[in-house]
């Protein structure tokens, strides 16, 4: 996302006569109140995403020979964490928000993980 900006997140089938009104190339989600623009609003719904996969996913698949590869949910909540610093990293917040600093409303939600002290 930083070389080419904010991507479109699509989670519906679009019609082929409607792709331009969902594939806009900046957006904004909202979520408990809060408001996310461009690359910040794409991490937010991998962090749901990334969520809704540690519920689903075993810790450690049987027969790690046969199940080689597969996702994890510690796979999962790794993919959060990282998205979660990504997110408030600077690379991230000057686009998003103008802002060249961390954005330390958004930090705090990486030390609140699992396995985190």
């Amino acid at each position: 996302m930083r070389i080419w900006g904010t991507i479109p997140y699509i989670d519906l089938i679009i019609p082929s006569d409607k792709q331009t009104e969902y594939m806009k190339r900046h957006w904004s989600y909202e979520k408990n109140g809060k408001t996310y623009h461009d690359c910040q609003a794409v991490f937010e719904r991998i962090v749901e995403d990334m969520e809704a996969a540690a519920e689903l996913l075993p810790a450690v698949w049987p027969s790690p020979n046969i199940n080689y590869g597969r996702p994890t949910k510690i796979a999962a909540l790794g993919f959060k964490a990282k998205a979660l610093q990504y997110s408030a990293s600077p690379l991230f917040n000057e686009q998003s928000t103008g802002n060249l600093s961390y954005d330390n409303e958004l930090l705090p939600a990486v030390h609140k993980l699992p396995g985190n002290h």
